[in-house]
């Protein structure tokens, strides 16, 4: 990566309204900044997003507020199937690395 260059972000608002029922490509697995889209859509994003993910991939989640709600809500329905693992916390940017496990 470049000095100064910003890592890769996908605008899934804008993917999602023209591929309506469609997976999030492999190729937008990277950061998931959750910062400028409404509360209405984040959850919808996650899953998206972690429903798009090979086993063994990942993605950075950055949030402006403790994401810990999206932790929650993956543990609920799909326990042991995730690793989370906190890089920042706050208290103006959080960010989580979100990885699918691989099968057993």
């Amino acid at each position: 990566m470049k000095p100064n260059a910003k890592p890769f972000t996908l605008p899934l608002t804008g993917y999602l309204a023209a591929n309506p029922g469609f997976p999030v490509p492999p190729s937008a697995v990277g950061v998931l900044d959750l910062r400028r889209v409404s509360r209405a859509m984040q959850e919808t994003l996650v899953f998206l997003r972690f429903g798009a993910l090979p086993p063994g991939g990942a993605f950075v989640l950055v949030t402006g507020e403790d994401p810990f709600k999206f932790y929650e809500l993956l543990e609920n329905g799909r326990k042991g199937r995730f690793l989370w693992e906190m890089l920042e916390e706050g208290p103006e940017r959080w960010r989580a690395r979100i990885e699918k496990r691989r099968a057993a």
